[in-house]
């Protein structure tokens, strides 16, 4: 039998393949992730839950990015459909039933004390802001850096592809990317900004594709791993 929330509860639908809603939030952008299967809504384990997988399902929900991926405050009551498994979501995928599962219901070692919960959000009118470049620009090719807060930084090319380089060549104003490609090279003095970005490619902004938060990457992505692009030119 489903569940139907209380009515003085916060409900936010997605038109999607999957739909997915967020129940007991505070407000209209946070709270327990639901997906519908087969009619009934269920939750949705928290193993292999992060900004990523978050990611996804606030794109759905037709926000910008998300915020924060957390275990939900308060436990559902009715079937946990999906344990994400391997390494999640890419953060790319059009619905979290994308991302890799077990299957619909086998998630075993699951119980509603681990039920997802997202924080969903807009860009800020910094995030709006960001400007995009290519140094060493030539043919349309070059390494990728962006604008930040006043700052400009590089970007590791951890998992960085044509999804991702056709974001980039969009903002700068070509019809399309032709290649993803990597650099690899001495100490640059810009700092990096973003790492495992993963872009659908419909995105209008760098900001709007998945990432772990500015300035926050990996000690793997020093700044001698810079991502680059490969615009296709305007006839």
């Amino acid at each position: 039998m489903s569940v139907k929330p209380s009515t003085f509860l916060f409900v936010t639908e997605a038109k999607s393949k999957v739909s997915v809603r967020l129940l007991d939030g505070k407000t209209p952008n946070e709270g327990r992730l639901e997906v519908r299967y087969k009619g009934t809504w269920g939750t949705i384990c928290n193993a292999e839950w992060d900004i990523f997988a978050a990611y996804v399902v606030c794109h759905m929900l037709n926000y910008s990015k998300a915020v924060i991926a957390k275990t939900a405050s308060v436990k559902g009551t009715g079937p946990i459909w999906l344990k994400l498994r391997g390494y999640g979501c890419y953060g790319h995928e059009e619905s979290i039933d994308q991302c890799p599962h077990g299957g619909w219901g086998n998630t075993g070692g699951c119980d509603h004390s681990r039920d997802a919960g997202v924080v969903c959000g807009n860009l800020t009118p910094e995030e709006k802001a960001i400007e995009v470049r290519l140094v060493g620009d030539q043919n349309h090719t070059g390494k990728v850096e962006i604008l930040y807060q006043g700052t400009w930084g590089v970007v590791c090319y951890y998992l960085w592809d044509t999804r991702d380089a056709h974001v980039i060549c969009k903002m700068l104003g070509y019809k399309a990317a032709k290649h993803a490609i990597r650099f690899i090279e001495g100490e640059t003095p810009r700092r990096t900004l973003m790492g495992l970005v993963g872009c659908s490619g419909r995105e209008k902004s760098i900001s709007e594709c998945a990432h772990r938060g500015w300035w926050k990457v990996s000690s793997w992505c020093s700044n001698k791993r810079l991502a680059g692009v490969v615009c296709q030119a305007n006839e």
